[in-house]
């Protein structure tokens, strides 16, 4: 449960929660099905990436519309980093920042990003950017909104990616528009 302070003594109860996502991923144990709750109406502010460094963790907002937990990056950073097999992103809505590089950067197989909004304002240039080791990507049911002119790609697939899946998502760009695609793959990025 994510919310109020980053110790020990909190994160286990709903009226105790840690303050940081970033933080009580540190708290799971790899592969052992950690589920992380974000209440609804959180707000983080991040200056530094959160880190999916732990195998097998879920991360699952409560609330719904607005209410849902909020993560907004600050500074030239990815948002949320994956570099851990097997997790699950659902229902956290990423709001728009101009000089963030990516609100979700997948570095890693078996990712899930579920139920969530994008946002993206002159920035970033990309909402999702996989990287090499990003295999078995499912992005479902999540919707990508432009807020203002200036974005790039809403999923932008790098390299060395095989057997991604995108399904039941809406790229709404109107008015605004989106400068090149909505999914760009570089040449030989994507296979299966």
């Amino acid at each position: 449960i994510v919310g109020v302070d980053d110790s020990g003594s909190y994160g286990y109860r709903p009226e105790r929660p840690f303050a940081t996502w970033d933080y009580a991923v540190g708290q799971c144990t790899a592969s052992r099905g950690d589920t992380l709750v974000i209440l609804p109406g959180h707000a983080e502010t991040v200056t530094l990436a959160i880190t999916m460094d732990v195998a097998g963790v879920r991360v699952i907002g409560l609330g719904e519309g607005r209410g849902r937990p909020a993560i907004t990056a600050s500074g030239a950073i990815d948002a949320v980093t994956v570099t851990a097999a097997n997790c699950r992103i659902h229902n956290i809505r990423f709001v728009a920042a101009t000089s963030v590089t990516a609100q979700i950067n997948v570095a890693a197989a078996d990712l899930v990003v579920s139920g969530g909004v994008l946002e993206q304002g002159a920035g970033p240039l990309t909402a999702m950017t996989v990287a090499s080791g990003g295999n078995r990507l499912t992005v479902k049911d999540c919707l990508f909104l432009g807020t203002a002119a200036g974005p790039d790609f809403a999923i932008d697939f790098e390299a060395g990616v095989s057997n991604p899946t995108i399904a039941g998502c809406t790229f709404n760009y109107s008015p605004n528009d989106i400068d090149t695609a909505c999914i760009r793959a570089n040449a030989n990025a994507v296979s299966g």
